[in-house]
Parts: C-alpha cells; structure tokens; sequence
C-alpha cells in the first residue's frame, strides 16, 4: 500500500505517528525526490512539471526552449553533485500566479513521482515566506530556500525580514551572495539522494560546482551568527578547495538528516500498521482492543526501528515501543495506543584534541 503524499482524503490518519524531537544537540512514499519550480520555464506550454533523469536531458530542455537558463543550471548543478538523484524535478509558476498556488499546483502534479524537497527560483522574502509557511503546514515536505539578506549574518534573525520562519523544522536556509547560485539546490539533493529506508545520510559531502562567495570573505563572527541563526554556510573543510555546509539544519536548529528520519519513521510505521489492518480485514478477521491486539501492534512497529537502527538511523539497543494500558475510552475509540522511543545516531561534526608540547620525553 502507498501513503501518498498529497492532500487528498484517504484512511491512513486512522493510524498516527506523531513525532517529537529533543533539543539539538548540534508503493511507498519516497524522501529522495527535489523538485525545482522555476518562473521563467514553459515547459512546453502545457505541462505543471517534468521529470529529467541526466544533465543530457536538462541541456535538451534548455536547447528546445522548454527550460530557462536559470532552471537549467539548477538541474545541471543538481546532477553534477556527488550523490547526483536518480531523477530531478522541474516545476511551472505560471505568470501572475503567487508562490503559493504554483506550490500547490506543482505538488500535485507529480508525474506518480513524490516531490519531498522543494527548492524555487525566487529569492525574495516575501515569497519565501509564502513556500515556507505552506511547506510548514502542510507537513509533508522539506523547503530549501536561498536569500542574499546579509543581516542574516550580522544579527538576530528575530531582527530579520525572515524572522517568521525563525522555528520552521521543514525549511533550511542557505547563504549566497549571488541569486543565480543553486546553493539550495545543491545541497537539498546531497540530504535526499540517500534513501533512508537503506542508510541514513552522513556528515556531508562538498557542493560541487556552486561558486564561492562574492566580495569579501566571510569573517568568523559572522559565521558564528549565521550558525545561531540557523542559516546554512558553504565554506571550506580540509585541505581542498571544495566547499562544505555543516552539516546542514532546518530554521528550528535540527539537522537535516534528524527531519527525514524523523518523517520517514513516522511514515512507514503508518504505512506499516495501515497494511497491518487491511490484512486483518480482508480474512474477515478484527485486529481486536487486547493486550493481544496490541502485541500484534507493537511487533510490528518495532521491526520499522529495527530498519532504522540496520539503516543507522537509530542507535542499536535504544530503540522502544511500549504499550499504553488500555482504556474504557480506548474500547470506545477502538484504538491502540502505544509510546515509542528511539535514539538519533548523530553524525560526529565536532572533534576536540587539546594539545601538549613538551620539552621532555613523553613516552
């Protein structure tokens, strides 16, 4: 059975797993998915959204005239990247349309395919604040949004145009001195090429191709602002000259990789538990309110962690799924209730090595 993703009424919100995260510390549904919406494509006049699989198809596009230029670098930077997607989506904004409806339209015009990131051309506030919001409500997709605002790093974001979206947890910002980079794009593909239901993403890899900053260097300080804010940085790491976002976090401080575990466990256990009662239904059996019912229940929400934890989601031996003791309002509900617990595996970002030199042998 596939949860699908857009807003239309089904059964699945009979089964629900809300998610909780703690503090930062620093057919199923797909996660892996970007989908660009661009203001200037046509796509050939008649198409929401299309589907290239390489750069070769982006450069036909943009040679037939069906794709802009701005458009065409994003998907060409989408592929060039180290974990380049099996397939990258481009959306239509369609003349006077708002941000917000061409967000809606595109989404729903997915080609079977299930957009989770969601990147656009516009670097205005105003229409940033409209995909953020929308994203933020609907719950269902991850928001990469690039701005130039350079008091993003000079102040609190509470003092910024952005300050609305200062504690979204489905949109990432990121820093560019220069519109016409695809620092978004780059790096939302680098999060969502791993799919979670085999490995979870690591630390980073570099944002190939996207150029460095223009005018002057970005100083210390203002790194650390952009870090409080929780604006995403591409800099240097190492001894190359690649460029790095470490490692990359929603408005609200989590990491990236923390949202889509957190999304796609939620999901599949749904998705797990609705299949769970259609089995049940079609041998004319009941999946009954017992402590019997609710170890059917718990069996199977507990092998989604164990995905997790084979996956590297979850560390091993700190996963749990408890049964709630049932209830006469439990009975009259039909429900099953049951409280999870799972530790993140959180990607080693920060290493300290405090140094002694000394005039006198040490070993």
């Amino acid at each position: 059975m596939t949860t699908s993703i857009n807003a239309v009424a089904s059964h699945n919100d009979l089964v629900t797993a809300p998610i909780t995260y703690s503090s930062p510390t620093s057919g199923q549904r797909g996660f892996s998915t970007v989908m660009f919406i661009s203001s200037d494509s046509t796509l050939g006049g008649s198409d929401r959204v299309r589907s290239y699989a390489t750069a070769a198809e982006i450069a036909t596009a943009l040679a037939a005239g069906t794709l802009s230029a701005s458009a065409a670098a994003a998907g060409t930077i989408a592929f060039a990247q180290a974990n380049p997607p099996d397939r990258f989506l481009i959306g239509r904004k369609d003349g006077a349309e708002t941000w917000a409806a061409a967000y809606a339209l595109c989404v729903v015009d997915v080609l079977g395919v299930e957009a989770f990131g969601i990147c656009i051309q516009s670097r205005v506030d105003a229409d940033i604040l409209a995909i953020g919001a929308a994203v933020e409500a609907e719950g269902l997709r991850l928001f990469g949004a690039q701005a130039n605002n350079a008091d993003l790093l000079s102040g609190a974001i509470a003092s910024s145009t952005l300050a609305a979206m200062a504690a979204y947890k489905l949109t990432a910002l990121y820093y560019h001195t220069t519109d016409t980079q695809w620092l978004d794009v780059a790096h939302m593909v680098d999060r969502l090429s791993w799919d979670p239901d085999e490995t979870s993403a690591g630390w980073n890899s570099a944002v190939l191709t996207v150029s460095a900053y223009t005018g002057t260097a970005i100083t210390q300080t203002q790194k650390a602002q952009g870090r409080t804010n929780n604006v995403n940085l591409m800099l240097p790491f190492g001894t190359t000259t690649d460029l790095y976002v470490d490692p990359g976090h929603v408005m609200a401080g989590l990491q990236i990789s923390e949202v889509v575990t957190g999304m796609w466990v939620s999901t599949r256990i749904r998705e797990a538990i609705a299949d769970l009662i259609v089995a049940y239904a079609a041998r004319g059996q009941k999946l009954p309110v017992t402590s019997g019912g609710q170890a059917v229940g718990n069996a199977a929400v507990f092998a989604i962690l164990l995905r997790g934890v084979t996956g590297g989601h979850f560390v091993a031996d700190q996963i749990q799924v408890t049964n709630v003791a049932i209830t006469a309002a439990d009975l009259l509900a039909a429900r099953l209730r049951y409280t999870i617990v799972a530790q993140n595996v959180t990607s080693a970002r920060s290493l300290a090595f405090p140094f002694t030199l000394s005039t006198t042998a040490v070993i």
